[in-house]
């Protein structure tokens, strides 16, 4: 068999998305993300995650995140756009 042409995944996994997301953070937040569900990869799909930051100014405060594929490269890597909401404050 010869050549596929697309040698990346087809989608991620939640905790291989968590870890994608934490790394594009702000590293000083430690922030601790949370993806309920993989998302497919390819343009324009899109999931929602969260994350708390840890880095004690706003512990425990949770904030919503929009994650959304913008591109996939040749080399079948997911370039992603990473929206930050407002926080939930109960």
């Amino acid at each position: 068999m010869v050549g596929c042409s697309n040698s990346g995944p087809t989608e991620i996994k939640p905790a291989d998305l968590e870890t994608k997301v934490a790394a594009l953070l702000k590293t000083e937040w430690k922030p601790e993300v949370t993806c309920p569900d993989a998302i497919k990869v390819e343009e324009g799909a899109s999931t929602a995650c969260s994350f708390v930051r840890n880095d004690g100014e706003a512990k425990d405060v949770k904030f919503p995140l929009d994650v959304v594929i913008v591109s996939v490269g040749d080399d079948g890597e997911p370039r992603f756009d990473v929206e930050i909401g407002y926080p939930d404050q109960g």
